[in-house]
């Protein structure tokens, strides 16, 4: 009986700690301008678990990839891909408000032809209004992921990486 446990439940604990170790050494590689690293982990998780081992850790995962895509200048990607999250979201309603608003920024940014750097950080910097302006309202927990996108987005206005 036990052994049979064991056997069943391992294998289930060992991919929800994969996936989430392979999350946040996503986030630290993005933090220090690794994409190209970052992005082999966002496709290890993508590729080799499903939506249903951890559909609120695999989601944020594929914001990091639209994010990563971002930063590599890949905009037919980002595109597509924040197409997708999007509309995977609307049926689960995992991620935020917050993140729906910047896959939809990073959507316009890639589909929006002949776009300055100026415009470009007026969008960024407009995301960090909006969230400036939800802060007291949030919970704990979605504060503690706002304040990663937070940081991201400062560094891409001072065009820096988000440890500088």
């Amino acid at each position: 009986m036990v052994l049979n446990f064991a056997a069943v439940v391992l294998p289930f604990l060992l991919a929800v700690l994969l996936i989430y170790f392979y999350y946040l050494n996503a986030i630290t590689l993005i933090y220090v301008g690794q994409f190209h690293k970052a992005l082999k982990f966002i496709n290890k998780t993508l590729n080799e678990f499903g939506f249903d081992a951890r559909p609120q850790v695999y989601l944020r995962i594929e914001v990091l990839n639209v994010i990563t895509h971002y930063e590599l200048k890949n905009h037919s990607l980002v595109s597509s891909l924040s197409k997708q999250v999007i509309k995977k979201n609307q049926s689960k309603n995992i991620l935020t408000s917050f993140e729906e608003q910047i896959l939809n920024v990073l959507y316009k940014i890639a589909n929006v032809k002949h776009l300055t750097p100026k415009e470009e950080t007026s969008l960024i910097q407009g995301l960090i209004n909006d969230l400036n302006n939800t802060k007291q309202t949030n919970q704990l927990s979605t504060n503690l992921l706002n304040e990663n996108y937070e940081k991201w987005l400062t560094a891409k206005i001072k065009r820096k990486l988000v440890y500088e």
